[in-house]
């Protein structure tokens, strides 16, 4: 599918897209009952010759001035309701592609692919080039370690941004990650800053942007092309050919990489006790948080936190605004560079 029907089908999807919808609708009907008229039109000429001067009720040249006014009305009204909801449409896909073209080019210009596999003689090898800027001691970095990221350029572009994202088969959600003083501030905008509908993947307020801290949240929409993070819904959809065991995420910072292992996955309402921050390791709250995500799950993964692990949750509005789907990560290994 292309970025633009990919643009299309994510516009369709909110409500000013079904919007839009409703009013080239009407205009196709519009123009559908000015084409019917006018081969109706064609007929009653046929059937002039068998009427009588008496039976007409108007005259040919009323009859034809009243269609014309009636055409001209419907044509005006189908061209207005094209033109506007043209109008509607281009600002929110022109938004929608020019923030996958942004994400294109920063992932391009700013990460360096550094996956690696195991030789026959058991050598790590790169399977990416690596960088002039590489930060990353590549023969001593573990096989998890996907990328390279060039923060000191990257956060040239904007002070916000702290770290970068990757998840685990979902190739799509490969993102950086920023955090303001309002959680508000990048639902609606870019990494960038610029204004943007499909906003941005963002760590919550007042959490420590070095994920030190025992619980953090990291935000993202529910993009209906999948974007952003409208791919943590394959866990649900696509549980088969996810093996949850195995599978992680990794969040790498300036001088640190994050490796997450998925140990819960589930759908919970937008208050739930799990969007509180501020969780101390040891202690009896924290504990309750993670009886919490495990009773909560939708699948069970053997694998266990206690109350000294370090937690992060991916979180995303589901099926209405009340509903989120969350992904929980327990960190397993961090390597510093």
């Amino acid at each position: 599918m292309s970025r633009i029907e990919d643009a299309i089908i994510a516009f369709l999807s909110t409500g000013q897209g079904q919007a839009v919808a409703v009013c080239l609708g009407v205009a196709v009907f519009l123009f559908a009952l000015i084409f019917m008229g006018v081969r109706h039109s064609d007929e009653d000429d046929y059937e002039e010759e068998e009427e009588t001067v008496e039976d007409r009720r108007v005259s040919d040249e009323d009859y034809e001035r009243r269609q014309r006014s009636i055409m001209t009305v419907m044509t005006m009204g189908g061209i207005t309701l094209t033109v506007v909801a043209v109008m509607m449409a281009y600002p929110s896909v022109y938004s929608y592609l020019h923030a996958r073209a942004v994400y294109s080019q920063t992932k391009s210009s700013y990460t360096q692919d550094i996956s690696a596999s195991v030789d026959s003689e058991g050598e790590r090898e790169i399977t990416g080039e690596v960088s002039e800027y590489h930060s990353v001691d590549v023969d001593s970095a573990p096989s998890w370690m996907t990328l390279d990221v060039d923060f000191e350029s990257l956060v040239q572009e904007n002070s916000d941004i702290i770290g970068w994202l990757v998840v685990d088969g979902i190739d799509i959600i490969n993102y950086p990650i920023v955090q303001a003083d309002d959680d508000s501030y990048y639902l609606t905008h870019s990494f960038t800053g610029e204004e943007n509908s499909s906003g941005a993947i963002f760590l919550a307020a007042g959490s420590s942007p070095d994920f030190i801290d025992a619980y953090s949240i990291i935000y993202g929409h529910n993009m209906k092309d999948g974007s952003m993070f409208g791919s943590l819904k394959k866990f649900e959809r696509e549980e088969s050919s996810f093996d949850v065991r195995a599978t992680g995420f990794t969040i790498y910072t300036a001088g640190h990489a994050y490796r997450y292992r998925i140990f819960s996955y589930c759908t919970l309402k937008s208050d739930d006790e799990i969007y509180s921050l501020g969780f101390t390791n040891g202690t009896d709250e924290f504990s309750d948080l993670v009886d919490r995500l495990f009773s909560a799950s939708e699948r069970y993964v053997d694998l266990s936190p206690d109350t000294n692990s370090r937690i992060v949750t991916l979180s995303t509005c589901s099926y209405s605004d009340s509903v989120r789907f969350t992904v929980h990560g327990m960190l397993m290994e961090v390597y510093d560079y």
